[in-house]
C-alpha cells in the first residue's frame, strides 16, 4: 500500500445530527436544527477533533492544511465540505485541496451499467471490498460516535492510496499522459 504521508494528505469526516432524522443530511439547517455531533481529522498518525467540535476547531484544520500544503481527503466530500460552509468557513474551505476517495474509486473502476443492481460507491462499499476485515466499521455507531469518525477517516486515507496508486499504474500501463502531470491536475 502506498504511504499517505508521503503525499501529505489528512484524512478527514463528520457525522451529524439534527432536530429530526432527516435534518442531519441538511447543512444548511445548521446551527439551529442540524449540527456536526464528531469531527474528526487525522495528520501523519495524529488523531484530532472529538465530539460537539466548535467552528474554531474546524477552522484549525483548514488553517493547518492550507499552512502545511496538505490535501483533505474525505469519503462523499462535498457533504463535509457542506457542513464547514454551514459554519461559515467557506472563504478557508476554498483556499485548501481537496480530495474525495469516493470519485476516485467511481472513475477508477467505472464501466457501463446495464440491467440490474448498479454497483455501490459508498464508504461501506469500498471497506467490504479493499478492507473486508473492517466491514463492520460502523457497528454501534451511536455508542461510538468518535471512533466511529476515526475508523471512517483511517479507512478513507488507506483506501484513497489503494485506488491512487492503481489510477497511476493505468495511466502508466496505457503509456498515456505522463503521472506526474495527469496526478497534479488530477489532486489540485
Amino acid at each position: 500500500m502506498a504511504n499517505p504521508n508521503k503525499l501529505n494528505l489528512i484524512g478527514y469526516d463528520v457525522e451529524t445530527s439534527g432536530t429530526l432524522p432527516e435534518h442531519a443530511l441538511q447543512p444548511w439547517r445548521a446551527p439551529n436544527d442540524a449540527w456536526v455531533t464528531s469531527f474528526v481529522w487525522i495528520h501523519n498518525g495524529v488523531t484530532h477533533g472529538g465530539l460537539n467540535p466548535t467552528k474554531e476547531q474546524m477552522l484549525d484544520m483548514l488553517v493547518y492544511a492550507q499552512e502545511n500544503d496538505c490535501t483533505i481527503v474525505g469519503w462523499n466530500t462535498t457533504f463535509d465540505i457542506s457542513w464547514l460552509i454551514a459554519y461559515g468557513l467557506e472563504d478557508e474551505v476554498f483556499k485548501c485541496k481537496w480530495l474525495d476517495g469516493m470519485l476516485l474509486w467511481r472513475h477508477l473502476s467505472i464501466e457501463p451499467e446495464y440491467e440490474g443492481a448498479k454497483k455501490s460507491y459508498g464508504l461501506k462499499a469500498a471497506v467490504a471490498e479493499f478492507m473486508p476485515a473492517f466491514a463492520d466499521y460502523e457497528a454501534d455507531i451511536d455508542q461510538k460516535l468518535v471512533r466511529n469518525c476515526t475508523n471512517t477517516t483511517s479507512a478513507t486515507l488507506n483506501i484513497r492510496c489503494l485506488l491512487l496508486g492503481n489510477f497511476l499504474v493505468s495511466l502508466v500501463s496505457n503509456n498515456a499522459t505522463p503521472p506526474s502531470l495527469r496526478l497534479s491536475v488530477f489532486l489540485s
